[in-house]
């Protein structure tokens, strides 16, 4: 389910970027998760951007 169908709102998105970035290293730019709004999106694009690392 996509985060904002289960109630997400755009501040908690912003949150949940920043706890990523400080635990995986990687910022996941906002238009990303809205591409991808799912929890395996962001696992996909977190994937992604480690790997470019």
């Amino acid at each position: 389910d996509a985060l904002f169908d289960l109630g997400g709102s755009s501040l908690l998105a912003i949150q949940m970027l920043s706890r990523v970035k400080q635990g995986f290293g990687v910022e996941v730019s906002l238009r990303r998760l809205l591409a991808a709004p799912t929890i395996a999106g962001l696992a996909v694009e977190i994937e992604r951007l480690a790997a470019e690392e």
